[in-house]
């Protein structure tokens, strides 16, 4: 990992790049290795380059012959996931890939620092939301807007006094001693 993120891989553009950071775009979804660990890829090894001409061919091959044999939901399926936004990082020897649906920890390479690979892909619109890459950015509310429709809608009424979990009171809640004399 050391050596790659020192220089690109080779045919992928860097959309940017930070200490111990690629940002990476341009790689061809078939090829990548990144899944590997949940069992989803397209070609049997890692290749040489994230654009390597070879292996895309044998990745296609195998998802023609994959759709003979009446896997054609499953090849769409992996296509799918490899073409999402993702992230890839190691500290410490823990490698973790981030998807927009979920994250898969696993051995890796040991490490002192972080080193992060982002892969620009798609980022489903049902996919859940959240603060960093990949995932979708969070909703924005206004407060002033949120406080006031809560006012304008009469949520924010006084609760009449009681103690909770009990029947409701015709009055005032008594004080405890007045409830022991």
């Amino acid at each position: 990992m050391a050596r790659s993120a020192k220089r690109p891989p080779r045919g992928a553009e860097v959309v940017e790049e930070g200490p111990r950071l690629l940002h990476l775009k341009g790689h061809y979804p078939e090829v990548l290795p990144v899944l590997r660990y949940i069992g989803v890829r397209l070609v049997p090894h890692i290749p040489h380059s994230l654009r390597c001409e070879a292996s895309r061919r044998m990745a296609q091959d195998w998802m023609a012959l994959a759709r003979e044999e009446g896997l054609g939901e499953e090849v769409d399926w992996a296509y799918e996931m490899l073409g999402w936004a993702m992230e890839w990082s190691v500290l410490h020897g823990i490698a973790e890939v981030r998807t927009p649906y979920f994250k898969v920890a696993t051995n890796s390479i040991a490490s002192k620092e972080k080193w992060t690979v982002r892969l620009e892909g798609n980022v489903p619109e049902d996919a859940p939301r959240g603060l960093s890459y990949p995932y979708r950015a969070p909703a924005k509310h206004s407060r002033t807007t949120q406080r006031s429709s809560r006012w304008k809608t009469g949520r924010a009424e006084k609760k009449p006094r009681g103690t909770p979990g009990l029947l409701p009171s015709s009055g005032p809640t008594p004080h405890p001693s007045a409830i022991h004399a």
